[in-house]
Order: structure tokens, then sequence, then C-alpha cells
């Protein structure tokens, strides 16, 4: 084959390959969302990085993860 063949082809390949991964990345919209839960988001953070985003309320201390995360929610 001549080279304007062979990089017609790879075009094509790459098109198809894109495409592909394209839809795939679609579907996987419908299985995971688009928007993950704050709250889930924020669990995973440490109790320090709670408390450093709540700077300025007081009486945060004795609060365990869960309230900080109700707190920052609100």
């Amino acid at each position: 084959m001549n080279n304007e063949t062979e990089a017609t082809i790879m075009v094509f390949i790459l098109v198809a390959i894109l495409v592909f991964d394209s839809i795939k990345l679609i579907l996987s919209v419908f299985e995971k969302g688009i928007v993950k839960d704050r709250r889930e988001l924020l669990m995973q953070k440490s109790k320090a990085e709670l408390k450093s985003m709540l700077n300025g309320v007081v009486g945060i201390s004795r609060h365990t993860k869960p309230q900080l995360v109700e707190l920052l929610l609100m």
C-alpha cells in the first residue's frame, strides 16, 4: 500500500477508537452518575480538615465527624 492509503486507514482507526471511548463514557454516566453526593465527599475528609473548614464556629471541638459534616451542610 502507499502512504496515503495507510494514513487514511490510521485516521479511521483513531476515529473509531475515539467514538468507542466516547460511547463508553456516556454509558458510564448512567451507572456512576454525574454529581457525587456532597455528604460522601465530606465524610472522606479527616476530622481536622472538617474543623479547618468550620473556622470561626464556636464549640466544634466536641463534635463527632458526622456532626461536623452536618454543620457544613447547613
